[in-house]
Protein backbone atom coordinates (compact mmCIF):
# COMPACT_ATOMS: atom_id res chain seq x y z
CA UNK A 1 0.00 0.00 0.00
CA UNK A 2 1.40 3.47 -1.08
CA UNK A 3 2.91 5.52 1.89
CA UNK A 4 3.87 2.02 3.87
CA UNK A 5 7.60 1.61 4.88
CA UNK A 6 8.99 -1.82 5.23
CA UNK A 7 9.05 -3.25 8.24
CA UNK A 8 12.81 -3.15 8.97
CA UNK A 9 12.66 0.73 8.31
CA UNK A 10 9.81 0.87 11.07
CA UNK A 11 11.88 -1.17 13.09
CA UNK A 12 14.77 1.03 12.75
CA UNK A 13 12.98 4.50 13.17
CA UNK A 14 11.59 3.19 16.08
CA UNK A 15 14.63 2.13 18.20
CA UNK A 16 15.90 5.26 16.80
CA UNK A 17 12.71 7.46 18.61
CA UNK A 18 11.43 5.60 21.24
CA UNK A 19 14.02 2.83 21.96
CA UNK A 20 15.49 4.70 25.43
CA UNK A 21 16.56 1.80 28.01
CA UNK A 22 13.99 2.03 30.37
CA UNK A 23 14.36 1.92 34.32
CA UNK A 24 13.22 -0.57 36.03
CA UNK A 25 11.38 0.12 39.76
CA UNK A 26 10.71 -2.75 40.60
CA UNK A 27 13.20 -4.82 43.03
CA UNK A 28 16.32 -5.59 43.06
CA UNK A 29 17.49 -8.74 41.16
CA UNK A 30 20.57 -10.89 40.77
CA UNK A 31 22.41 -11.21 37.52
CA UNK A 32 21.15 -14.89 37.77
CA UNK A 33 17.61 -13.49 37.20
CA UNK A 34 18.01 -11.66 33.70
CA UNK A 35 18.13 -13.60 31.01
CA UNK A 36 20.37 -12.14 27.98
CA UNK A 37 18.71 -12.80 24.79
CA UNK A 38 15.22 -12.44 23.18
CA UNK A 39 13.20 -15.80 23.18
CA UNK A 40 12.57 -17.51 20.05
CA UNK A 41 9.46 -19.37 21.15
CA UNK A 42 7.34 -20.39 24.35
CA UNK A 43 7.05 -24.14 24.09
CA UNK A 44 3.38 -24.73 22.91
CA UNK A 45 3.01 -20.84 22.79
CA UNK A 46 3.45 -19.19 19.34
CA UNK A 47 6.68 -17.63 18.44
CA UNK A 48 7.22 -13.39 19.00
CA UNK A 49 9.71 -13.41 15.86
CA UNK A 50 9.40 -10.81 14.62
CA UNK A 51 7.52 -8.58 18.00
CA UNK A 52 9.14 -5.09 18.52
CA UNK A 53 8.96 -7.03 22.25
CA UNK A 54 12.52 -8.20 21.01
CA UNK A 55 14.04 -5.09 20.28
CA UNK A 56 13.17 -3.18 23.70
CA UNK A 57 16.19 -3.11 25.72
CA UNK A 58 15.89 -2.87 29.61
CA UNK A 59 18.57 -1.44 32.08
CA UNK A 60 18.69 -2.14 35.17
CA UNK A 61 21.15 -1.39 37.98
CA UNK A 62 22.47 -4.39 39.92
CA UNK A 63 24.64 -3.09 42.83
CA UNK A 64 27.07 -2.05 41.37
CA UNK A 65 26.69 -3.32 37.93
CA UNK A 66 24.75 -2.49 35.03
CA UNK A 67 22.62 -4.99 33.03
CA UNK A 68 20.68 -4.96 30.19
CA UNK A 69 18.34 -7.55 28.14
CA UNK A 70 15.14 -7.26 26.37
CA UNK A 71 11.91 -6.64 27.16
CA UNK A 72 10.68 -9.68 25.35
CA UNK A 73 13.73 -12.06 27.46
CA UNK A 74 12.15 -10.41 30.81
CA UNK A 75 8.27 -11.31 29.82
CA UNK A 76 9.30 -14.94 29.55
CA UNK A 77 11.47 -14.71 32.94
CA UNK A 78 9.08 -12.77 35.35
CA UNK A 79 5.56 -13.01 33.54
CA UNK A 80 5.73 -16.66 32.55
CA UNK A 81 1.75 -18.31 32.16
CA UNK A 82 0.81 -14.56 31.91
CA UNK A 83 2.48 -14.15 28.49
CA UNK A 84 -0.04 -14.64 25.94
CA UNK A 85 -2.44 -11.92 27.46
CA UNK A 86 0.47 -9.37 27.80
CA UNK A 87 1.66 -10.10 24.50
CA UNK A 88 -2.00 -9.33 23.05
CA UNK A 89 -1.55 -6.12 25.06
CA UNK A 90 1.61 -5.82 23.39
CA UNK A 91 0.47 -5.72 20.13
CA UNK A 92 -1.64 -3.22 20.78
CA UNK A 93 0.93 -1.11 22.22
CA UNK A 94 3.16 -2.07 19.04
CA UNK A 95 0.00 -1.19 16.43
CA UNK A 96 -0.15 2.47 18.33
CA UNK A 97 3.88 2.70 18.02
CA UNK A 98 4.36 1.67 14.57
CA UNK A 99 1.90 4.24 13.43
CA UNK A 100 4.23 6.73 16.10
CA UNK A 101 7.20 6.05 14.07
CA UNK A 102 5.32 6.64 10.54
CA UNK A 103 4.25 9.75 11.74
CA UNK A 104 7.86 10.46 13.35
CA UNK A 105 6.46 11.17 16.93
CA UNK A 106 8.59 9.34 19.65
CA UNK A 107 6.83 7.20 21.95
CA UNK A 108 6.16 7.22 25.23
CA UNK A 109 8.38 4.70 27.28
CA UNK A 110 6.85 2.14 29.23
CA UNK A 111 7.94 0.85 32.65
CA UNK A 112 8.41 -2.58 34.53
CA UNK A 113 6.90 -2.27 38.38
CA UNK A 114 7.40 -3.73 41.26
CA UNK A 115 3.82 -5.50 40.89
CA UNK A 116 4.60 -7.00 38.21
CA UNK A 117 2.63 -4.31 35.56
CA UNK A 118 3.66 -4.53 32.12
CA UNK A 119 3.51 -2.18 29.35
CA UNK A 120 1.79 0.56 31.35
CA UNK A 121 1.69 4.14 31.98
CA UNK A 122 1.79 5.45 35.46
CA UNK A 123 -1.55 6.85 36.68
CA UNK A 124 -3.68 7.48 38.93
CA UNK A 125 -3.29 8.94 42.57
CA UNK A 126 -0.04 8.12 44.47
CA UNK A 127 0.08 7.03 47.71
CA UNK A 128 1.97 8.15 50.90
CA UNK A 129 4.44 5.10 50.29
CA UNK A 130 4.86 7.30 46.52
CA UNK A 131 3.57 3.47 44.58
CA UNK A 132 1.01 4.19 41.82
CA UNK A 133 -3.20 3.41 42.82
CA UNK A 134 -3.82 1.77 39.27
CA UNK A 135 -5.96 -0.99 40.06
CA UNK A 136 -9.02 -1.86 42.98
CA UNK A 137 -10.96 -4.36 43.40
CA UNK A 138 -14.70 -4.09 45.02
CA UNK A 139 -16.12 -6.90 47.05
CA UNK A 140 -19.24 -6.91 49.44
CA UNK A 141 -19.61 -9.58 52.07
CA UNK A 142 -21.34 -10.94 54.44
CA UNK A 143 -25.33 -10.71 54.41
CA UNK A 144 -26.65 -8.64 51.78
CA UNK A 145 -28.64 -5.14 52.89
CA UNK A 146 -30.19 -2.30 50.56
CA UNK A 147 -28.16 0.41 49.49
CA UNK A 148 -24.60 -2.35 48.73
CA UNK A 149 -25.64 -0.98 45.07
CA UNK A 150 -25.07 2.53 45.95
CA UNK A 151 -21.72 1.74 47.39
CA UNK A 152 -20.81 -0.07 44.47
CA UNK A 153 -21.63 2.72 42.34
CA UNK A 154 -20.20 5.08 43.90
CA UNK A 155 -16.39 3.37 44.46
CA UNK A 156 -16.38 2.43 41.54
CA UNK A 157 -17.63 5.69 39.93
CA UNK A 158 -15.39 8.25 41.70
CA UNK A 159 -12.55 5.97 40.93
CA UNK A 160 -13.00 5.97 37.37
CA UNK A 161 -13.98 9.42 37.23
CA UNK A 162 -11.49 11.85 39.98
CA UNK A 163 -8.77 9.43 39.82
CA UNK A 164 -8.49 7.50 36.57
CA UNK A 165 -8.06 4.28 38.64
CA UNK A 166 -9.32 0.49 36.49
CA UNK A 167 -12.37 -1.25 39.12
CA UNK A 168 -12.32 -4.83 39.21
CA UNK A 169 -15.47 -6.20 40.58
CA UNK A 170 -14.79 -9.72 43.37
CA UNK A 171 -17.49 -12.19 42.50
CA UNK A 172 -19.99 -13.52 46.04
CA UNK A 173 -17.51 -11.23 48.26
CA UNK A 174 -14.12 -13.53 50.06
CA UNK A 175 -15.42 -16.90 47.85
CA UNK A 176 -14.77 -14.98 44.67
CA UNK A 177 -10.79 -13.87 45.77
CA UNK A 178 -10.48 -17.74 46.95
CA UNK A 179 -11.76 -18.50 43.21
CA UNK A 180 -10.25 -16.37 41.18
CA UNK A 181 -14.29 -14.75 39.48
CA UNK A 182 -12.80 -10.94 39.38
CA UNK A 183 -13.53 -9.36 36.49
CA UNK A 184 -13.53 -5.34 35.28
CA UNK A 185 -16.23 -3.16 36.26
CA UNK A 186 -17.09 0.29 34.71
CA UNK A 187 -19.82 3.17 34.33
CA UNK A 188 -22.31 1.14 32.31
CA UNK A 189 -21.79 -1.77 34.84
CA UNK A 190 -23.30 0.39 37.72
CA UNK A 191 -25.49 2.39 36.29
CA UNK A 192 -29.13 2.83 37.06
CA UNK A 193 -28.37 0.48 40.07
CA UNK A 194 -28.56 3.13 42.87
CA UNK A 195 -32.27 1.72 44.29
CA UNK A 196 -31.32 -1.32 43.37
CA UNK A 197 -31.74 -3.79 46.84
CA UNK A 198 -29.12 -6.57 46.98
CA UNK A 199 -25.61 -6.71 45.52
CA UNK A 200 -24.85 -6.88 41.62
CA UNK A 201 -21.46 -8.29 42.75
CA UNK A 202 -23.25 -10.99 45.10
CA UNK A 203 -22.17 -11.87 48.68
CA UNK A 204 -21.34 -14.88 50.95
CA UNK A 205 -21.12 -15.23 54.50
CA UNK A 206 -19.33 -18.47 54.73
CA UNK A 207 -16.13 -18.06 53.13
CA UNK A 208 -13.27 -17.06 54.97
CA UNK A 209 -9.87 -17.51 53.78
CA UNK A 210 -8.14 -18.13 56.94
CA UNK A 211 -10.70 -21.06 57.68
CA UNK A 212 -12.14 -22.22 54.07
CA UNK A 213 -14.39 -25.64 53.77
CA UNK A 214 -12.30 -27.39 51.08
CA UNK A 215 -14.34 -31.09 51.78
CA UNK A 216 -15.57 -33.36 53.97
CA UNK A 217 -13.90 -36.09 56.05
CA UNK A 218 -15.40 -39.90 56.07
CA UNK A 219 -17.62 -38.81 59.46
CA UNK A 220 -19.20 -36.38 57.00
CA UNK A 221 -17.85 -32.96 58.95
CA UNK A 222 -16.01 -30.05 57.00
CA UNK A 223 -12.13 -30.39 56.60
CA UNK A 224 -10.38 -26.48 56.90
CA UNK A 225 -7.33 -25.01 55.46
CA UNK A 226 -6.19 -21.87 55.48
CA UNK A 227 -6.00 -20.50 51.72
CA UNK A 228 -4.98 -17.26 52.51
CA UNK A 229 -1.69 -17.52 49.93
CA UNK A 230 -4.10 -18.18 47.63
CA UNK A 231 -6.07 -15.38 47.52
CA UNK A 232 -3.11 -13.38 47.66
CA UNK A 233 -1.53 -14.56 45.06
CA UNK A 234 -5.40 -13.83 43.19
CA UNK A 235 -4.58 -10.45 44.16
CA UNK A 236 -1.12 -10.26 42.84
CA UNK A 237 -2.05 -11.66 39.64
CA UNK A 238 -4.79 -9.42 38.90
CA UNK A 239 -2.14 -6.42 39.90
CA UNK A 240 -4.76 -5.25 42.40
CA UNK A 241 -2.86 -2.35 44.47
CA UNK A 242 -5.85 -2.84 47.36
CA UNK A 243 -9.07 -4.22 47.86
CA UNK A 244 -12.21 -2.27 48.98
CA UNK A 245 -14.31 -4.53 51.31
CA UNK A 246 -18.09 -3.65 52.18
CA UNK A 247 -19.23 -5.14 54.94
CA UNK A 248 -20.07 -6.05 58.47
CA UNK A 249 -18.41 -7.46 61.49
CA UNK A 250 -17.24 -10.52 59.93
CA UNK A 251 -16.17 -9.44 56.56
CA UNK A 252 -13.84 -6.84 58.35
CA UNK A 253 -12.27 -9.34 60.70
CA UNK A 254 -11.53 -11.22 57.36
CA UNK A 255 -10.32 -8.19 55.81
CA UNK A 256 -7.98 -7.49 58.87
CA UNK A 257 -6.43 -10.74 58.69
CA UNK A 258 -5.70 -10.51 55.35
CA UNK A 259 -3.79 -6.82 55.44
CA UNK A 260 -1.65 -8.38 57.89
CA UNK A 261 -0.37 -10.34 54.81
CA UNK A 262 0.55 -7.72 53.06
CA UNK A 263 -2.97 -6.79 50.76
CA UNK A 264 -3.86 -3.29 51.40
CA UNK A 265 -7.33 -2.85 52.27
CA UNK A 266 -9.95 -0.13 52.93
CA UNK A 267 -13.47 -0.96 54.56
CA UNK A 268 -16.75 0.06 54.21
CA UNK A 269 -19.16 -0.50 57.11
CA UNK A 270 -22.33 -2.19 56.03
CA UNK A 271 -25.13 -4.49 58.15
CA UNK A 272 -28.30 -4.18 59.10
CA UNK A 273 -27.74 -4.82 62.80
CA UNK A 274 -25.54 -1.39 63.18
CA UNK A 275 -23.70 -3.17 65.62
CA UNK A 276 -19.79 -2.10 63.88
CA UNK A 277 -17.34 -0.81 66.26
CA UNK A 278 -16.67 3.17 65.95
CA UNK A 279 -19.27 3.66 63.45
CA UNK A 280 -22.30 5.11 64.88
CA UNK A 281 -24.16 4.34 61.93
CA UNK A 282 -24.09 1.85 59.14
CA UNK A 283 -25.58 2.05 56.03
CA UNK A 284 -28.32 -0.52 54.73
CA UNK A 285 -29.91 -0.36 58.84
CA UNK A 286 -32.19 2.58 58.31
CA UNK A 287 -33.61 0.69 55.83
CA UNK A 288 -34.35 -2.43 57.79
CA UNK A 289 -35.43 -0.03 61.01
CA UNK A 290 -38.08 1.25 58.10
CA UNK A 291 -39.18 -2.12 56.50
CA UNK A 292 -39.34 -3.73 60.32
CA UNK A 293 -41.63 -0.78 61.16
CA UNK A 294 -43.98 -0.80 58.23
CA UNK A 295 -44.62 -4.64 59.37
CA UNK A 296 -45.17 -3.59 63.22
CA UNK A 297 -47.89 -1.33 61.78
CA UNK A 298 -49.13 -4.03 60.01
CA UNK A 299 -49.28 -6.24 62.39
CA UNK A 300 -51.28 -3.57 65.12
CA UNK A 301 -54.03 -3.81 62.79
CA UNK A 302 -54.59 -7.33 62.62
CA UNK A 303 -53.69 -7.93 66.61
CA UNK A 304 -56.44 -5.37 67.42
CA UNK A 305 -59.18 -7.00 65.46
CA UNK A 306 -58.66 -10.55 67.11
CA UNK A 307 -57.69 -9.05 70.51
CA UNK A 308 -54.43 -11.15 70.20
CA UNK A 309 -50.58 -10.88 71.89
CA UNK A 310 -48.52 -10.93 68.74
CA UNK A 311 -45.35 -11.00 69.04
CA UNK A 312 -42.83 -9.94 65.67
CA UNK A 313 -39.14 -11.62 65.87
CA UNK A 314 -36.25 -9.54 64.04
CA UNK A 315 -32.80 -9.69 63.10
CA UNK A 316 -29.54 -8.63 64.78
CA UNK A 317 -27.57 -11.44 66.25
CA UNK A 318 -26.56 -10.35 69.78
CA UNK A 319 -27.22 -6.89 68.96
CA UNK A 320 -30.55 -5.35 69.67
CA UNK A 321 -29.91 -2.06 67.76
CA UNK A 322 -32.40 -3.14 65.22
CA UNK A 323 -35.40 -4.41 67.74
CA UNK A 324 -34.83 -1.42 69.96
CA UNK A 325 -35.46 1.58 67.10
CA UNK A 326 -38.31 -0.45 65.23
CA UNK A 327 -39.81 -0.92 68.19
CA UNK A 328 -39.90 2.40 69.63
CA UNK A 329 -40.58 3.72 66.09
CA UNK A 330 -44.13 1.20 65.87
CA UNK A 331 -45.04 2.06 69.37
CA UNK A 332 -44.44 -1.55 70.48
CA UNK A 333 -45.83 -1.94 74.25
CA UNK A 334 -43.18 -4.71 75.38
CA UNK A 335 -39.28 -4.51 73.30
CA UNK A 336 -37.18 -7.87 74.21
CA UNK A 337 -33.57 -7.09 73.21
CA UNK A 338 -30.03 -9.14 73.69
CA UNK A 339 -28.46 -6.66 76.21
CA UNK A 340 -31.10 -6.53 78.68
CA UNK A 341 -32.29 -10.44 80.09
CA UNK A 342 -36.17 -10.14 80.41
CA UNK A 343 -38.36 -12.18 82.51
CA UNK A 344 -41.49 -14.00 81.23
CA UNK A 345 -43.25 -13.20 84.46
CA UNK A 346 -43.17 -9.53 83.63
CA UNK A 347 -43.81 -9.77 80.31
CA UNK A 348 -46.72 -11.90 80.90
CA UNK A 349 -47.93 -9.13 83.24
CA UNK A 350 -47.62 -6.34 80.83
CA UNK A 351 -50.08 -8.44 78.83
CA UNK A 352 -52.42 -8.95 81.22
CA UNK A 353 -52.10 -5.18 82.91
CA UNK A 354 -52.69 -4.01 78.96
CA UNK A 355 -55.87 -6.68 78.84
CA UNK A 356 -57.84 -5.30 81.89
CA UNK A 357 -57.09 -2.16 80.79
CA UNK A 358 -59.03 -2.24 78.13
CA UNK A 359 -56.43 -2.55 75.57
CA UNK A 360 -57.56 -5.95 73.81
CA UNK A 361 -53.92 -6.14 72.13
CA UNK A 362 -50.28 -6.09 73.05
CA UNK A 363 -47.56 -5.86 70.30
CA UNK A 364 -44.28 -7.50 71.65
CA UNK A 365 -40.93 -7.17 69.36
CA UNK A 366 -38.43 -9.75 69.44
CA UNK A 367 -34.98 -9.79 68.61
CA UNK A 368 -33.42 -12.90 67.74
CA UNK A 369 -30.69 -12.87 70.13
CA UNK A 370 -32.85 -12.18 73.24
CA UNK A 371 -32.87 -14.59 76.42
CA UNK A 372 -34.35 -14.56 78.98
CA UNK A 373 -32.66 -14.68 83.00
CA UNK A 374 -30.58 -17.38 83.62
CA UNK A 375 -31.57 -18.64 80.05
CA UNK A 376 -29.44 -19.06 76.71
CA UNK A 377 -30.76 -17.74 72.64
CA UNK A 378 -32.67 -20.05 70.57
CA UNK A 379 -30.96 -21.28 68.20
CA UNK A 380 -32.66 -22.57 64.63
CA UNK A 381 -29.78 -24.12 63.06
CA UNK A 382 -25.72 -24.48 62.67
CA UNK A 383 -23.86 -24.29 59.65
CA UNK A 384 -20.47 -25.75 59.79
CA UNK A 385 -18.93 -24.44 57.28
CA UNK A 386 -19.47 -20.82 58.13
CA UNK A 387 -17.33 -18.42 59.93
CA UNK A 388 -19.76 -17.85 62.58
CA UNK A 389 -21.83 -20.64 62.50
CA UNK A 390 -24.60 -20.40 65.03
CA UNK A 391 -27.81 -19.08 63.11
CA UNK A 392 -30.38 -17.61 66.18
CA UNK A 393 -34.12 -17.97 65.71
CA UNK A 394 -37.47 -19.10 66.53
CA UNK A 395 -37.43 -17.14 69.96
CA UNK A 396 -40.97 -15.87 69.56
CA UNK A 397 -42.48 -18.92 68.86
CA UNK A 398 -41.12 -20.03 72.03
CA UNK A 399 -42.44 -17.00 73.90
CA UNK A 400 -45.54 -16.94 72.12
CA UNK A 401 -46.10 -20.50 73.36
CA UNK A 402 -45.71 -19.51 77.15
CA UNK A 403 -47.36 -16.50 77.07
CA UNK A 404 -50.14 -18.27 75.83
CA UNK A 405 -50.16 -21.21 78.48
CA UNK A 406 -49.42 -18.47 81.13
CA UNK A 407 -52.16 -15.59 80.71
CA UNK A 408 -54.80 -18.02 78.49
CA UNK A 409 -54.16 -14.57 76.05
CA UNK A 410 -54.38 -15.73 72.09
CA UNK A 411 -51.36 -15.39 70.96
CA UNK A 412 -49.62 -15.56 67.55
CA UNK A 413 -45.71 -15.12 66.42
CA UNK A 414 -44.52 -14.12 63.14
CA UNK A 415 -41.08 -13.78 62.15
CA UNK A 416 -39.53 -11.56 59.44
CA UNK A 417 -36.87 -13.18 58.28
CA UNK A 418 -34.83 -12.40 55.10
CA UNK A 419 -37.42 -9.72 54.10
CA UNK A 420 -35.64 -7.17 56.71
CA UNK A 421 -32.65 -7.39 54.72
CA UNK A 422 -34.58 -6.77 50.80
CA UNK A 423 -36.08 -4.17 48.98
CA UNK A 424 -35.04 -0.67 47.70
CA UNK A 425 -32.85 2.04 50.23
CA UNK A 426 -34.27 4.48 51.76
CA UNK A 427 -33.39 7.93 50.63
CA UNK A 428 -30.33 7.96 53.73
CA UNK A 429 -29.10 5.07 52.87
CA UNK A 430 -28.17 5.67 49.36
CA UNK A 431 -26.97 9.29 50.71
CA UNK A 432 -24.97 7.42 52.65
CA UNK A 433 -23.97 4.74 50.91
CA UNK A 434 -22.64 7.55 48.14
CA UNK A 435 -20.92 8.84 51.07
CA UNK A 436 -19.02 5.98 51.98
CA UNK A 437 -17.90 5.27 48.94
CA UNK A 438 -16.58 8.44 47.80
CA UNK A 439 -14.72 8.44 50.84
CA UNK A 440 -12.80 5.17 51.19
CA UNK A 441 -11.84 6.26 47.59
CA UNK A 442 -10.68 9.00 48.64
CA UNK A 443 -8.53 7.77 51.39
CA UNK A 444 -7.17 5.17 49.30
CA UNK A 445 -5.69 7.61 46.77
CA UNK A 446 -4.22 9.03 50.08
CA UNK A 447 -2.42 6.17 51.36
CA UNK A 448 -4.95 5.54 54.49
CA UNK A 449 -4.96 1.84 53.91
CA UNK A 450 -5.97 -1.04 56.30
CA UNK A 451 -8.57 1.40 57.77
CA UNK A 452 -12.53 1.40 57.98
CA UNK A 453 -14.79 4.51 56.71
CA UNK A 454 -16.78 5.51 59.82
CA UNK A 455 -19.35 7.95 60.83
CA UNK A 456 -18.76 9.22 64.27
CA UNK A 457 -20.61 12.57 65.51
CA UNK A 458 -22.23 13.62 61.96
CA UNK A 459 -18.59 13.38 60.06
CA UNK A 460 -16.88 10.55 57.84
CA UNK A 461 -13.33 9.93 59.18
CA UNK A 462 -11.48 6.31 59.54
CA UNK A 463 -10.94 3.90 62.03
CA UNK A 464 -8.08 1.17 62.00
CA UNK A 465 -8.93 -2.30 60.85
CA UNK A 466 -7.50 -3.87 63.84
CA UNK A 467 -10.15 -1.83 66.35
CA UNK A 468 -13.14 -2.97 64.71
CA UNK A 469 -12.36 -6.63 63.57
CA UNK A 470 -13.84 -9.41 65.89
CA UNK A 471 -15.52 -7.05 67.94
CA UNK A 472 -19.21 -6.11 67.87
CA UNK A 473 -21.02 -2.73 69.05
CA UNK A 474 -23.88 -3.66 71.61
CA UNK A 475 -26.82 -1.46 72.88
CA UNK A 476 -25.18 0.73 75.95
CA UNK A 477 -27.16 0.59 79.15
CA UNK A 478 -27.20 4.68 79.26
CA UNK A 479 -28.22 4.63 75.52
CA UNK A 480 -30.87 7.70 74.96
CA UNK A 481 -33.67 5.70 73.54
CA UNK A 482 -33.86 2.98 76.09
CA UNK A 483 -34.77 6.37 78.64
CA UNK A 484 -37.02 7.66 76.13
CA UNK A 485 -39.35 4.26 75.76
CA UNK A 486 -38.97 3.77 79.38
CA UNK A 487 -40.39 7.12 80.44
CA UNK A 488 -43.45 6.45 78.10
CA UNK A 489 -44.50 3.19 79.52
CA UNK A 490 -42.41 0.72 77.29
CA UNK A 491 -41.64 -2.57 78.94
CA UNK A 492 -38.21 -4.00 78.59
CA UNK A 493 -38.74 -7.58 80.41
CA UNK A 494 -36.97 -6.19 83.26
CA UNK A 495 -37.59 -6.39 87.41
CA UNK A 496 -37.66 -2.82 88.28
Amino acid sequence: MAGLLPSHIIRERFLQQAAKPVMLDGPRVTPADLPTAAPRSFGNRPRVRGSLLGCIPIACQVGDRRLSCTLAALLKKFVGPTFQSLKRRGRTENDRLRASALAGVGATPMVWTSSTRLLRRPRGDTMANGNHIRRIGLLTGGGDCPGLNAVIRAVTKSAVARHDIEVFGIRDGFLGLIEDRIHPLGFDDVSNILDRGGTILGTSNKADPSRFAVGRDAHGDPIFEDVTSRVVDHVATHRLDAIVCIGGDGTMSGAARLADHGVPIVGIPKTIDNDLMHTDVTFGFDTAVSTATDALDRIRTTAASHHRVMLVEMMGRNAGWLTLHSGAAAGADVILIPEIPYSLDVVCDACVRRSKKGRAFTIVAVAEGGAPVGGSVVVDHVVHESPDPIRLGGLSEVLCAQIAEQTKLESRATILGHVQRGGRPTARDRVLGTMFGQHAVAQLVSGELNRMVAMRDGSLTTVPLAEVADKQRLVPPDDPLLDACRAIGTCFGERT
